[in-house]
């Protein structure tokens, strides 16, 4: 695995873990403006996610799981600024390097 992969990589997942922070912060802040429990969101997408069948701690951390996971997925798999070029096709670029 060459250096930038490395770093594409590592920035994929922070991206992904991020975006993980970002949701799960604003449906805790919203359950608690409804005065709900802060977990009550995640303990609901857990039961639903599990069958129904555990105890919602359980169904919590495994909905967490899920989230985290796929938000790393999801931020690896979507290709930083960073690896694009430096330009917009169709925007009078005459630059060589310009390729999609």
């Amino acid at each position: 695995m060459t250096e930038s992969t490395r770093g594409a990589l590592f920035q994929g997942l922070v991206a992904g873990l991020i975006g993980y922070v970002i949701v799960a912060g604003f449906f805790v802040a919203l359950n608690l403006v409804l005065g709900r429990p802060a977990t009550f969101t995640a303990g609901v997408l857990g039961t639903a996610l599990v069958g129904g069948a555990t105890a919602h701690v359980g169904a919590v951390i495994a909905f967490n799981g899920v989230h985290i996971l796929a938000s790393m997925v999801m931020g690896v798999g979507r290709p930083s600024s960073s690896t694009r070029p430096n330009c917009i096709p169709g925007r009078g670029s005459r630059s060589s390097s310009c390729s999609w």
